[in-house]
């Protein structure tokens, strides 16, 4: 009974730590884009079968988390071998900032527009106008005449 306790444990112990390194490896794999030129996005996404590219730098990224390479560590590796247009979204720094910014400048930028034109728009109407006093005037004109309206059925 305590060996099978043991096995159970040991078993338990060994699959939980097995956990780790695919989602490590998932969420790495999502931060690089396949060079292949399929437009699946990234490495995780491509599904071509025996991608030129793909296979290779899945092989190496393993490698790398394999040796105990920071995630850091790791993005450097990859934007020195393949240049900055591997990585799937921009760095937060420099021009790439722009980015970032310029969805939301030009979402801004847009309601701006959009304020400006409605309140033209508004300023444009023109009013309802009240009664003044000359309708007043011709006010039981109009009535007498009604009264003297009869519908035909």
């Amino acid at each position: 009974m305590k060996f099978l306790r043991r096995a159970l444990l040991a078993i338990l112990l060994v699959s939980t730590l097995g956990l780790g390194a695919p989602d490590r490896f998932k969420d790495l794999s999502d931060k690089f884009i396949c060079l292949c030129g399929c437009n699946m996005g990234t490495l995780n996404m491509c599904v071509m079968i025996h991608c030129g590219h793909a296979v290779p730098m899945r092989a190496e990224l393993k490698e790398l988390i394999d040796d105990g390479k920071s995630d850091e560590a790791i993005s450097a590796s990859f934007v020195d071998k393949y240049g900055k247009g591997v990585l799937s979204a921009p760095p937060m720094s420099g021009f790439n900032l722009s980015a970032w910014l310029m969805p939301f400048a030009a979402l801004a930028f847009g309601l701006l527009v959009v304020i400006y034109v409605v309140r033209n728009w508004k300023a444009h109407t023109p009013e309802t106008q009240t009664p003044g006093p000359f309708d007043v005037k011709y006010q039981s004109q109009v009535e007498e005449e009604l009264k003297k309206f009869t519908p035909e059925d």
